[in-house]
């Protein structure tokens, strides 16, 4: 059968009382809701109430296979849904005569004792499953002994005296509804709480199909699609369950939750995101498969492609795979800031407009972990001279692929000579201007700089100046976003007229062309920028065919 999909606005009792069981997949994120997001739900279910309205609270994205139909995968609301069952626990247990909630609550099993939770969460990182059945085994005065345990003189919850956010929680709604039953009286506070459970409702977006991982990928589209909060999933949620099904499968699941976990601390130590590390990873992986994959995202690479590491090989190695690329990554922003031939062409390819070229460079380094310079220069300078010709654009991309796949198989790389430049080619530079500009400084000076920026050499203010002083030109206007006009820098930039700027580069800056160029008491004219011009786009036009 097809996949189908159902959407029909349900309140809470005919959400709960049926036979689903309601899965939070390993890829969502833990229950994160705060005091404040609790308290401001609670309060508008009891405006809704006091209005006599009904309450909308928002989408419910499920997915399900037909052979497995009262298993329902969580895609989008289970923040909402356990609060709502936290709720409805503390309510049940605190009244009398709603003995109804219990059917909202768990799932009967075949013997009259058996109950099981309605929500099952497969979330590792804060044991919410095991926080909730916590929270299941305790009665009312249960309740109400933790809430006196755990608050404090001024009689607030404290939350570090709480095992769990989830218990902390349930303690808040505890304190609410007798707040409320002590101000309204018990009876009209449990009609609150049968209004909650007949009037609240949720709007469940249903998917099946036979291939319950269908579905699931179908939901997550939808998800993504109706969610406009910017909290989609991350692509590394989905990767992460699947290698941690994987590492369950070996009994190894305390072993994957320790690596993952020591994963995600290193990429925070970086700077980045699992998701980047993922897509370095990606690149490698297609290179050394022989697979283009131009129209595949991040997530459908790794989760249908038939080279992904996630179909292919045990958890174990794809977590060496990322620890081993992140590694490469701190390898190659070290090298960066080093002050040497490496370093200089490093920062060239950082200066890039995207980071293309750099899938490459750690593609290399993955494969080569203690590079020969010269050999490692070579392929620097051939990825510099293919992409900066190109300007700035993502088109780069195939020839990086073949680059990269060249890289994992040993294979020579081109120089990319480009024979037919010309130094008109470097008059409408765009975007490239820095680029550019740091590419010929460091032709004349191949040590990386260990701090650097690229300045005007005359501003805005300055070339009107320059044009109360000098015989009108057309072309001078040109001149300020020209080459000529671009100077590197190897301290901190700074703004304003020349004359301010020269009295702190010519006292900062150690390069000489800066202590030179930046003289307080002699404003360069537009000849010395011009000639400037012209003998910096010949250095490039030299580079670039290879001379």
């Amino acid at each position: 059968m097809a996949l189908s999909l159902n959407a029909e606005q349900r309140n809470i009792m005919d959400l709960f009382v049926n036979e689903k069981l309601y899965k939070i997949p390993g890829y969502q994120r833990p229950y994160s809701w705060t005091f404040d997001q609790c308290e401001n739900f609670y309060r508008d279910l009891y405006d809704a109430f006091r209005r006599d309205d009904d309450y909308f609270i928002g989408n419910l994205v499920l997915a399900h296979g037909r052979k497995n139909k009262n298993n329902y995968e969580v895609v989008d609301g289970q923040q909402r849904l356990i609060t709502l069952w936290i709720l409805l626990f503390v309510a049940h247990s605190m009244f009398d005569g709603l003995d109804k909630l219990e059917r909202t609550l768990f799932i009967e099993g075949w013997s009259g004792s058996e109950k099981n939770l309605r929500i099952d969460s497969k979330v590792f990182e804060n044991n919410d499953s095991e926080n909730l059945l916590q929270l299941s085994m305790k009665n009312g005065c249960e309740l109400k002994q933790r809430l006196t345990a755990v608050k404090n003189r001024n009689d607030e919850i404290v939350f570090a005296k709480c095992s769990s956010l989830i218990e902390y929680n349930a303690l808040c709604y505890y304190y609410w509804f007798s707040y409320l039953a002590n101000n309204i009286g018990t009876e009209k506070t449990t009609q609150f709480v049968r209004f909650i459970v007949d009037r609240v409702y949720m709007l469940p977006i249903e998917l099946t199909d036979d291939d319950a991982e269908k579905a699931s990928r179908q939901a997550l589209t939808i998800f993504e699609t109706l969610n406009d909060r910017g909290l989609n999933l991350e692509d590394a949620d989905i990767f992460k369950e699947k290698l941690y099904n994987k590492s369950l499968a070996n009994n190894k699941g305390n072993d994957f939750i320790e690596k993952w976990s020591e994963l995600k601390r290193s990429c925070n130590n970086l700077g980045l995101k699992i998701d980047d590390v993922f897509r370095f990873y990606m690149h490698i992986i297609r290179g050394l498969n022989n697979e283009p994959g131009y129209n595949q995202n991040l997530r459908d690479f790794f989760t249908t492609n038939a080279v992904s590491p996630l179909l292919t090989e045990n958890y174990d190695k794809v977590i060496s795979d990322l620890n081993k690329i992140i590694e490469t990554i701190s390898w190659v922003e070290d090298a960066s800031t080093s002050n040497n031939d490496v370093s200089a062409w490093l920062q060239l390819i950082n200066a890039y407009t995207n980071q293309y070229p750099l899938y490459a460079v750690v593609a290399y380094i993955f494969k080569n972990p203690d590079p020969d310079p010269q050999k490692f220069i070579k392929l620097l300078q051939a990825l510099v001279r293919y992409c900066f010709y190109k300007g700035a654009t993502t088109s780069v991309d195939n020839e990086i692929y073949l680059i990269i796949r060249n890289i994992m198989h040993d294979e020579d790389v081109k120089n990319y000579e480009q024979t037919s430049i010309e130094e008109s080619f470097f008059d409408r530079i765009g975007t490239m201007r820095v680029p550019y500009a740091l590419l010929a400084f460091y032709l004349d000076n191949p040590k990386g700089l260990k701090q650097f920026n690229v300045d005007r050499i005359l501003s805005n203010k300055d070339m009107d100046y320059q044009l109360e002083n000098e015989s009108s030109n057309t072309e001078v206007r040109k001149l300020l976003d020209s080459l000529g006009n671009a100077i590197v820098i190897d301290c901190s930039r700074r703004y304003g007229t020349f004359e301010k700027r020269a009295k702190y580069y010519h006292k900062n800056c150690d390069i000489k062309e800066v202590k030179s160029i930046f003289n307080p008491n002699d404003i360069p004219s537009t000849t010395i920028i011009e000639q400037r011009d012209r003998a910096i786009k010949n250095r490039l036009v030299q580079f670039f065919k290879g001379e």
